[in-house]
């Protein structure tokens, strides 16, 4: 009688070797990893990816919960997402913090006062002065 060696095995029939089919052609998908198993292989998404590992998918991060903070925007990205403060907010998007604009540069006028608000600032004229803030006569 003969002997053969199962699918996913090479050898004599007497002496069978498992096939690291990771190492050659394989259906896993670009973004999946090939993992060997005795006599087969199994693909798996890779992270922030879904799928049977055949066909993985981009998860779209900034849909439901997302780790950016209150006031940053969520940008969804290949297999990730980034979070990036809102304008007048200081951080790495997953923690922003309010920037004091009247600390630094900002436009009020000489003669106005500045108020800190959240993410912004406020430019009122002074007391016997007209005028927008920016601009006071």
């Amino acid at each position: 009688h003969v002997c053969q060696c199962h699918v996913g095995y090479t050898g004599n029939g007497q002496n069978c070797t498992d096939v690291n089919e990771c190492k050659g052609n394989h259906s896993c998908h670009v973004n999946a990893i090939c993992m060997n198993t005795k006599g087969s292989y199994v693909c798996t998404c890779h992270p922030g990816y879904t799928g049977n590992g055949n066909d993985c998918t981009d998860i779209n991060e900034c849909k439901g919960n997302h780790s950016c903070h209150v006031n940053a925007t969520c940008m969804n990205i290949l297999g990730s997402h980034v979070c990036q403060c809102h304008a007048g907010y200081t951080g790495n998007g997953q923690n922003c913090t309010d920037i004091d604009e009247c600390k630094g540069n900002h436009s009020c006028h000489v003669n106005a006062a500045c108020t800190n608000t959240n993410g912004s600032y406020l430019c009122e004229c002074h007391p016997g002065f007209n005028g927008n803030g920016q601009n006071c006569a």
